[in-house]
This record gives C-alpha cells, structure tokens and sequence, in this order.
C-alpha cells in the first residue's frame, strides 16, 4: 500500500497474528516462530496445498463481511457505502492472488 515498516514492527504484527491464531483455535505449532512474510508464504503453500479451491459458501462469507465493513465506513466515517465497497475489492484484489479476489 506504499508505505514501509521495520523488522521489528513486522515481527510484532505476526506475534499479534499467532495470538489470533491462539484465539481461534489454530495449534499453535503452525504459527509459532513466524516473523517474516517469506516464513507466513511457506505456511500459506501449505495450508492452500491442503484445503483446495474456495467454495461458494465462503464466496458468500467474504461478500458478507466486505458488505459489513462497507456499512462500518459509512456509519462511522461517512464513506458512501457503494464506495466504500469499491475500496474494500480493490484492497481484497491487492492483498489476495487474483484468483482468491476474483468475484470482487
């Protein structure tokens, strides 16, 4: 998104994300040690190698949220909803590979 953070600040943020992982289940041998975006894409490869292509339900489930957030950013920052949403698939496009955004 064009802006930098350290090391330090990247390693913080993957502790945060072992903590979720802890929170919602996930043993935490799968997460713990990582502190590095080519350490959380060796981990990625794994889990996609395993759970297979997206199924509708969770097409519907992403579609969902992106709609709660969208109303989230107009009731709190006043962003009009329908471009609210238009931020929410372009950021879903960046952040996935383009086949997990594809519907957005």
């Amino acid at each position: 998104m064009g802006f930098e953070i350290t090391s330090e600040e990247l390693a913080s943020l993957y502790r945060y994300w072992w903590y979720v992982a802890h929170l919602l289940g996930l043993e935490g041998r799968f997460v713990e040690g990582i502190s590095s975006n080519a350490e959380a894409a060796r981990v990625d490869a794994l889990l996609q190698a395993v759970t297979g292509t997206a199924s509708p339900e969770s097409f519907e489930l992403a579609m969902a949220t992106i709609r709660a957030v969208a109303g989230a950013l107009r009731a709190t920052a006043y962003v009009p909803e329908r471009l609210g949403r238009q931020a929410l698939y372009a950021l879903a496009r960046r952040f996935q590979r383009p086949m997990r955004a594809a519907g957005c």
